[in-house]
């Protein structure tokens, strides 16, 4: 929707980044790894413009969401994250990855118990093996969220990481 609409927003539709924390940063991702070029064919207006963006930077986020099937106390918690066993490699960014997804940011804490940090430690990886711009920040002794101080670091971070994959050229 923003990249159609992108003159009615006065936005460069080639310089689109996506940023979100825990479920917003695992929807963050699939954009990053997961979007796609549009049809012409597409219904939609949405579907006939590419959904890839060109940057993201993710808080906290889920990655493979098959260690989220039939989770039990997660279903409690969360009852949206929660997904049949046949969707989740379909909605594990994961599993996606390939060298021309969008330069990413993970940021997470090592104390993490809602989300484990392995889960940006995996996408890392996967990232770096197929060549795609990766990096993560781990915010010590910080768990689902960050307070104070290193909050003020993420931002700084996020806004670094926009600044480096989507500031205008000069001119």
């Amino acid at each position: 929707h923003i990249r159609a609409h992108a003159t009615d927003f006065g936005i460069d539709p080639a310089r689109i980044g996506v940023c979100g924390g825990s479920a917003g940063g695992h929807l963050s991702l699939v954009l990053g790894s997961m979007g796609d070029d549009g049809s012409d064919k597409a219904d939609a207006e949405n579907g006939k413009v590419s959904s890839r963006v060109q940057a993201v930077v993710a808080y906290f986020p889920p990655t493979d969401i098959r260690e989220y099937v039939n989770h039990k106390t997660l279903s409690r918690q969360f009852p949206a994250v929660v997904f049949p066993d046949d969707q989740a490699d379909d909605v594990s960014p994961l599993l996606a990855v390939t060298a021309d997804d969008a330069p990413t940011l993970l940021i997470h804490g090592d104390k993490d118990e809602l989300v484990p940090i392995s889960h940006s430690e995996r996408f890392l990886k996967a990232m770096q093996e197929s060549k795609a711009t990766c990096e993560l920040i781990v915010m010590k002794d910080a768990a689902h969220g960050f307070p104070g101080d290193q909050g003020t670091q993420a931002e700084t971070a996020l806004l670094n990481w926009f600044d480096k994959y989507l500031a205008a050229p000069a001119k």
